[in-house]
C-alpha cells in the first residue's frame, strides 16, 4: 500500500543550497532537439510591421513584443513536461532594449547529470526585410555556481562534480531602429513542479497578443488540475473539459515595471497559476473513506489533505517521549517547555543542513521515515530523510510534551498575497507549528537557516493568517504582524569632531527581529574573518570617505539575542571648512541617505516587507574655540503608521552635541493612488535627515586636533 503522497511532495530533490522550504519540488529538463517545432515556425514580417516607427500600446518604450506564445504539454505530466515559447519583437531602439536583446537561461547538472538545460535561437529580420538566425554558434555559458564538496556516494565512486549551475546566454547584435527579433525556447521538465507561477507580462516591454495553451494531464483519477489568471482583468480563458485543455487570450498588455518596494510580481503583473493537487490519498495510519465537504467550508478539503500527511508522519514513539522528557526535564512553563523543543530541532535541522546527507541527490515518494530516525539522523542515517521530516518531528515532540500543537500552512508574502476567496493548495505550500498556551497562540518554525527563535516567524508568513490542518474543519488562525518596535536598526555612537573637519569615535549597530534574521542571513555560516570584512564593506558604503576598522560582531549564531557590531572610525572631510566655519551634519549615520521613492509617477502598489524601527543616538563633542552659528533643528513629523521624531540638544560647558532621530513604520502596502502622499512624506524626511549645522570660530583658530580628541 503506498504510503500517502501530498501534491508538493510527489517528489523532492535535496541539493546543496536547495535549503528553502517554499521550494516546491525537482525540476528535471532536457532540451528537444527542436525548438518551437513546427507549431511555432519564425513569421515573415509584413510591411507594415517593418515599417512601425513606435509602439501602439505606450509612448516612449524601446521595443514592443507583438506576439508571446507558451505552449505547455501536460500529458505525461508528472514524469515529463514540455514548454514550447515563441516570442517577436518590434525594435524601436536597439540600444534601449539591450536586455531583451540578450536571452538568458540557467542550466543545472548535480552528479554529471543534468537536471535543467536549456537553449534557445533567435532571428533577426532588419528593417529592409533580410534576415540572419542566429543559432547554437551564438549561445555563450559561464559557470555560476560549483560545488565538488558533496560526499555523496556517486562522488566517491565516479568522481563527479557534484552540483554546478552555468548561465547560457545568446546575444543578438547588429539590430538596427525598426528591426523585428524572435526568440524559440523549448523545454522539457521530468518530475515537473505540481505550482507554477508564470508572470506573463515583460519587463518594459507591452505586449500587443499573449497567448497561452496547456494540455492538462489526462489521469483525472489521479490529479485534480486548477488554473488561475491573477490580476487577468479581460484575459479570455476556455477550458475544454473533455480534451483537458486550457487557453488564455489577451490583447494590449502594458508593460511590466519594475519599482522599488513592489513586492513579488504577482502583487501587480498579470500572473498564470496552475496547480495540481493529488485526487486520492491512502494512508498506513488511517482509512481511506470517502469525504463529503460542506461547500460553505471550501478549504476543508486541503486542511484534511494535510492533517491525512501529519497522521501518516508524526509518531509519539517510547524514543520521542524520552527525548521530549529529556529536553523539557525542570522546565517551569508550557512556553518554556515549547521554547525548548523548538531549540532541539532548530538545532538538530540546522546540523542536517550542514551534513553531506542533506545535499545527497534525492528523489522520493513521501517515503515515511520514523521519528527515532529522524533524532538519530547522523547515525542512523535514513535515506530517504528530508527537511519535512523535522517538522514532523517538532510535532511529536510537543505532543509528546503534552503541548496542544497543530499543523498551520502558511502563505507566503513573498510568492503571491494570499486571498481566502481563491481556494487552491497552490498558495498555502509553507508550514510551520502552532501551538496554543492558555488563550493565545504561539508559533513554531524549527526549519529556519540561520535558525529562528521560538515565537519568531520569518516575514513572508506574517499577516495573512494561516490553516489548521484539521480533518474535514476550515479553521484559520490569525498570525498578526509584529509591532515596528520588534524590528529595530539602532545606531549609537560617540564621536569628536577636529578642527579640520575629521570625525572620529566608536560607534554600534544593533539589530534586532527581522531586521537580525536579515543581517543574520548574510553573516551566518562566514567564518569571523570574512563576517568582519563583509561588515565593513557594508559601512563604506554608509560612511563613503571614512576608515572604518569593525572590532566584533556579536550573537551571529543566537537568534534570541540582538546582533551587535562594535567599529571604530576616522573620516576626515565630515565637516566641510568654509573661512573660519564647520559645515556638518548633526545625524551622522544618515549623511547620505535618500528617499527610495524617486520616482515623480508610480504604477505598481508600495509593499513594506514589515513593520520596522530606525533609532539613532549621536553625540559629537565639538572641537575647542567653535560656537553653534544657529542652534536649530529640523521638524519631526509625528503619526500613527509613520512616524518621525528628531531632537537635538546642546550642552556648551563639554561642548557636547546630542542628536536623537527615530522613524517608526507600521505601513504594509499603500496603493498607486496614494504614492504622491507617501513620496512627499519620505522626500521631507529626507530632507530633515540632511540637516546641517554651522560651526563658527570668533576668535583664535583651534589647532588641527583638540586636545581631548583621541583617534581610531
Amino acid at each position: 500500500m503506498p504510503a500517502l503522497c501530498k501534491y508538493k511532495r510527489w517528489s523532492r530533490l535535496v541539493l546543496a543550497g536547495l535549503r528553502s522550504k517554499a521550494w516546491c519540488g525537482p525540476c528535471f529538463v532536457l532540451v528537444s532537439s527542436s525548438l518551437c517545432g513546427a507549431s511555432n515556425p519564425w513569421l515573415n514580417a509584413t510591411k507594415e510591421e517593418l515599417a512601425q516607427t513606435e509602439s501602439t500600446l505606450e509612448r516612449n518604450v524601446a521595443a514592443e513584443a507583438l506576439l508571446r506564445r507558451i505552449e505547455v504539454d501536460d500529458s505525461d505530466f508528472p514524469a515529463n513536461r514540455t514548454v514550447k515559447e515563441y516570442v517577436r519583437y518590434k525594435i524601436f531602439d536597439p540600444e534601449k532594449a539591450d536586455h531583451i536583446l540578450r536571452l538568458s537561461k540557467n542550466s543545472r547538472s548535480v552528479e554529471g547529470v543534468n537536471i535543467e538545460a536549456t537553449n534557445m535561437k533567435a532571428r533577426l529580420t532588419q528593417p529592409d526585410g533580410s534576415t540572419k538566425e542566429f543559432g547554437a554558434e551564438s549561445i555563450h555559458e559561464r559557470q555560476v555556481v560549483r560545488d565538488s564538496s558533496a560526499d555523496t556516494f556517486l562522488h566517491r565512486v565516479f568522481g563527479t562534480e557534484g552540483y554546478q549551475e552555468k548561465e547560457k546566454f545568446l546575444a543578438v547584435g547588429g539590430a538596427l531602429p525598426g528591426a523585428i527579433i524572435e526568440f524559440q525556447i523549448t523545454t522539457e521538465e521530468q518530475y515537473a513542479n505540481l505550482v507554477t507561477f508564470r508572470p506573463i507580462q515583460i519587463l518594459d516591454i507591452p505586449t500587443r497578443t499573449f497567448e497561452y495553451f496547456q494540455q492538462q494531464n489526462r489521469n483525472t483519477d489521479d490529479y485534480t488540475f486548477q488554473f488561475f489568471a491573477l490580476s487577468g482583468g479581460d484575459a479570455e480563458v476556455k477550458t475544454d473539459k473533455a480534451r483537458g485543455r486550457v487557453t488564455l487570450t489577451k490583447k494590449n498588455l502594458p508593460a511590466l515595471h519594475d519599482e522599488p518596494f513592489s513586492g513579488a510580481s504577482t502583487y501587480y503583473a498579470t500572473t498564470l497559476v496552475s496547480c495540481y493537487t493529488r485526487s486520492h490519498y491512502i494512508t498506513y495510519k488511517s482509512s481511506s473513506k470517502t469525504r463529503h465537504f460542506s461547500p460553505d467550508l471550501p478549504w476543508a478539503p486541503v486542511a484534511t489533505i494535510e492533517n491525512w500527511l501529519e497522521i501518516e508522519h508524526v509518531t509519539i514513539s517510547s524514543g520521542v517521549k524520552k527525548t521530549a522528557a529529556e529536553i523539557t526535564q525542570g522546565a517551569t512553563s508550557e512556553e518554556e517547555k515549547a521554547r525548548r523543543i523548538h531549540d532541539y530541532v532548530a538545532q538538530l535541522y540546522l546540523r542536517f543542513v550542514r551534513s553531506a546527507q542533506s545535499r545527497t541527490f534525492l528523489i522520493s515518494s513521501a517515503d515515511i521515515v520514523s521519528m527515532d530516525e529522524v533524532i538519530n539522523f547522523e547515525k542512523k542515517r535514513p535515506d530517504k530523510l528530508t527537511s519535512s521530516d523535522f517538522l514532523w518531528l517538532a510535532v511529536s515532540l510537543y505532543r509528546a510534551a503534552g503541548l496542544n500543537t497543530e499543523v498551520v500552512m502558511v502563505p507566503n508574502r513573498r510568492l503571491v498575497p494570499f486571498n481566502r476567496n481563491t481556494v487552491s493548495t497552490a498558495f498555502l505550500q509553507s508550514e510551520c507549528v502552532a501551538l496554543k498556551i492558555g488563550e493565545k497562540w504561539h508559533f513554531s518554525s524549527p526549519l529556519g537557516y540561520p535558525p529562528l527563535a521560538f515565537d519568531e516567524l520569518p516575514w513572508e508568513y506574517e499577516g495573512q493568517g494561516g490553516l489548521l490542518a484539521l480533518d474535514n474543519k476550515q479553521t484559520f488562525v490569525e498570525i498578526p504582524f509584529p509591532p515596528a518596535e520588534r524590528s529595530v536598526v539602532s545606531n549609537t555612537g560617540e564621536f569628536s569632531l577636529e578642527a579640520n573637519g575629521t570625525l572620529h569615535g566608536r560607534g554600534k549597530l544593533v539589530f534586532t527581529g527581522h531586521d537580525a534574521y536579515l543581517f543574520r542571513s548574510l553573516l551566518f555560516g562566514l567564518s569571523s574573518e570574512k563576517q568582519l570584512g563583509f561588515t565593513r564593506t557594508i559601512f563604506r558604503q554608509q560612511f563613503r570617505g571614512g576608515d572604518i576598522k569593525v572590532d566584533d560582531i556579536a550573537n551571529v549564531e543566537d537568534p534570541y539575542k540582538p546582533i551587535e557590531v562594535s567599529y571604530m572610525i576616522r573620516w576626515p572631510g565630515f565637516a566641510v571648512a568654509a573661512d573660519k566655519r564647520l559645515i556638518f551634519h548633526p545625524f551622522v549615520f544618515r549623511t547620505h541617505s535618500v528617499s527610495p521613492f524617486s520616482a515623480t509617477a508610480r504604477v505598481n502598489p508600495v509593499v513594506f516587507d514589515f513593520p520596522h524601527q530606525e533609532v539613532d543616538d549621536v553625540k559629537i563633542t565639538l572641537p575647542r574655540g567653535y560656537e553653534l552659528e544657529v542652534k536649530n533643528a529640523p521638524p519631526s513629523a509625528p503619526g500613527k503608521l509613520l512616524s518621525y521624531q528628531v531632537m537635538l540638544t546642546f550642552a556648551p560647558k563639554i561642548r557636547l552635541l546630542h542628536s536623537e532621530r527615530t522613524l517608526s513604520s507600521d505601513l504594509i502596502s499603500v496603493g498607486a493612488k496614494d504614492y504622491s502622499t507617501l513620496k512627499k512624506w519620505y522626500d521631507e524626511i529626507s530632507t530633515s535627515d540632511q540637516h546641517e549645522l554651522v560651526l563658527v570660530n570668533y576668535g583664535k583658530p583651534a589647532p588641527g586636533r583638540s586636545p581631548d580628541s583621541s583617534a581610531p
